[in-house]
């Protein structure tokens, strides 16, 4: 179930499993070895070197996986929204609300779609993706927001690192454009409603925005939102 009461799509959601997020961790895992390697190269010898270098076929084979990966996360809108109806009936009680949710969700769309394509992301899964988990993991620690570069650094990460999951191929155009519309939105009103509430100097609201973006976090990746966190250096996920 959602942070706003609409059900996660399960098709859907089961892409964002725990095993693709475990490829996440272990990604992390091996780029922070290859950056430590790095740094102790200067003062080693050749000879201490016990990782060679990824071969130039390796290197290729990765970039084509990573390419195909990217495609994946991309897609064809249907040319109208799907979530919007279900959310706006889920969070409004009258029609003043439902019609004030829906002006309120169509205005977060228009922002996120002109921003993803001053970026060169329109319609693409994996932007959506580093939205959410970026702007989420900032609202739940009370950090300041992620710079436009540092959403697209994240969203560059997610394709290298979803590159060994073939689950985004298999999801319709559809689907995908229902995940993007659940992400985007889930998020935006969280974090529309949080800085409302830090603008009206109401703290008990604001934890409560900062509590949903934790729920927000747990119900796509599975994971404690105590484990992830989003700063200067990137998006991580604290290992068990």
């Amino acid at each position: 179930m959602g942070a706003f009461g609409v059900p996660y799509n399960n098709p859907v959601s089961a892409t964002l499993s725990t095993n693709v997020w475990n490829n996440w961790v272990y990604y992390q895992l091996q780029q922070k070895k290859a950056h430590g390697s790095q740094g102790s190269a200067a003062g080693a010898s050749a000879a201490s070197s016990s990782a060679p270098a990824p071969s130039k076929g390796e290197s290729q084979a990765a970039q084509k996986r990573a390419r195909a990966a990217e495609a994946s996360l991309q897609f064809h809108p249907t040319g109208t929204r799907l979530l919007t109806p279900k959310l706006v009936d889920a969070i409004g009680k009258t029609q003043a609300q439902k019609d004030q949710v829906s002006a309120i969700v169509a205005a977060l769309f228009q922002e996120f779609d002109k921003q993803a394509m001053k970026l060169g992301k329109p319609n693409d899964l994996a932007f959506a993706l580093s939205y959410f988990l970026a702007q989420n993991a900032t609202v739940y620690r009370g950090k300041p927001d992620p710079k436009d570069e540092q959403f697209v650094q994240l969203r560059e990460t997610i394709v290298f690192a979803m590159a060994q999951n073939q689950s985004f191929a298999k999801m319709t155009d559809r689907q995908k454009q229902e995940m993007h519309e659940m992400l985007v939105s889930y998020t935006g009103l969280v974090y529309l409603t949080y800085q409302d509430a830090k603008k009206r100097g109401d703290a008990e609201n604001a934890k409560a925005m900062r509590e949903l973006a934790g729920l927000n976090l747990k119900a796509i990746t599975h994971i404690d939102p105590a484990r992830i966190n989003f700063t200067e250096q990137g998006f991580t996920i604290k290992p068990q």
